[in-house]
């Protein structure tokens, strides 16, 4: 060889002489050659979402994290359908461009791919009725009216067992007293006892009377 082209260059013979050019990839006047950057000068043809690294002459494209495809042509990868998303079993997948979000579910708080149970219970977040007992279950919670009164536990009402008839007070010679939650047994004038069993009082015996001192009580 006697031209001085360079070894990135064509050398093509002419008349008397010959003429050096420089490759494709490369820019000078043949005889110096230099690697054009496609990435810096742009000229490349990779994908917006693709990272495009200069070699000697040319170029490489390649998908960044979160997309498929040549480097060319990039696609976002569905992660939350893939199934290959990190998120908690009590979050759902948001797939977005190149990537994706968790959020925990409706009675469930942290970042998505960890997620721990609201006590919406110790909390007070519930919506139990006064009158009602709150359950902390896993992502919710279940109210339950106290004994004593019917409901569904987000409205509790008092039961009247006296009107029902469900109380256990002497209905003979009882009265049933209905109150919040519950009901109190009395005994009727003229009887003692827990009013769930009443018994006479024997106002003779037990001197009690008003009977006259000359007359006899019975």
């Amino acid at each position: 060889n006697t031209d001085n082209c360079a070894a990135t260059a064509q050398c093509t013979n002419t008349h008397g002489g010959f003429d050096c050019g420089c490759g494709q990839g490369y820019t000078g006047d043949g005889v110096v050659c230099t690697d054009v950057d496609e990435c810096v000068t742009g000229t490349d043809n990779c994908d917006a979402d693709a990272t495009c690294s200069n070699t000697a002459g040319s170029f490489n494209c390649a998908c960044n994290s979160g997309f498929v495809g040549t480097g060319v042509t990039c696609t976002d990868v569905n992660e939350c359908a893939q199934g290959t998303d990190n998120c908690n079993q009590n979050a759902s997948c948001t797939n977005t461009n190149g990537s994706f979000t968790c959020t925990c579910d409706s009675g469930y708080e942290g970042n998505g791919v960890t997620c721990t149970d609201i006590d919406e219970c110790a909390s007070g977040v519930d919506n139990c009725d006064d009158d009602a007992s709150c359950a902390n279950t896993d992502g919710g919670f279940v109210c339950t009216c106290n004994a004593g009164f019917t409901g569904n536990g987000v409205s509790c009402d008092d039961v009247d067992e006296c009107a029902i008839g469900t109380d256990n007070c002497d209905d003979t010679n009882g009265c049933c007293h209905n109150n919040a939650g519950g009901f109190t047994c009395t005994c009727n004038a003229g009887y003692t006892g827990d009013g769930v069993t009443c018994v006479d009082i024997d106002e003779c015996a037990d001197d009690l009377d008003n009977c006259d001192s000359n007359a006899t009580c019975v």
